[in-house]
């Protein structure tokens, strides 16, 4: 019974807005619902979120991981399931890009947001050349951060990493 009612809550989850999920989260954080079975009612929603796949869901995702209300395994987890996302949307790149804001998360975050630009420019349906394209603002981000290459023992990791998020974004041209 209960793998038939994660299902049920994925695709509720699925269809839900993106304020929908905010406040749904908020109330089970503040315990407004389910305060009897509090953690695992939260754990099951987190759970339902990468399962979801939609832009609501992503975001919502996004936000606790910059919040840092996600952390250690699980959010390795979360970028893992965002880079396999098979045709993720502009905004839910636009969404991912928020990780690559944050010093301490960007490093973590470049190979999974450099997949879902690879992803999303794979169709021929997206023009990931026009400059208004999200892909290309992800882009510039990556190469701000391999500036002009000059490498030091504090920035070597990074400065791959970057590297490598090119490679892997299949735009290596544009940069």
């Amino acid at each position: 019974e209960v793998p038939q009612l994660f299902s049920k809550l994925v695709i509720a989850v699925r269809k839900m807005n993106l304020g929908d999920i905010k406040d749904l989260y908020r109330r089970l954080n503040d315990r407004q619902i389910c305060s009897m079975n509090n953690e695992r009612t939260t754990k099951f929603l987190v759970d339902a979120l990468p399962m979801a796949g939609s832009d609501a869901s992503v975001a919502v995702m996004v936000d606790m991981m910059v919040n840092g209300d996600i952390v250690g395994s699980r959010f390795d987890f979360w970028l893992t399931v965002l880079a396999f996302l098979p045709d993720p949307s502009e905004t839910m790149m636009t969404s991912v890009m928020n990780l690559m804001r944050f010093d301490t998360l960007r490093l973590r975050a470049m190979l999974t947001v450099s997949s879902m630009v690879h992803n999303h420019c794979k169709r021929p349906d997206h023009d990931c050349n026009d400059p208004k394209c999200v892909a290309q603002e992800i882009m510039q981000e990556i190469e701000k951060v391999i500036g002009n290459c000059y490498v030091t023992d504090g920035n070597t990791k990074t400065i791959l990493t970057a590297v490598k998020s090119v490679g892997n974004s299949g735009m290596g041209r544009s940069v």
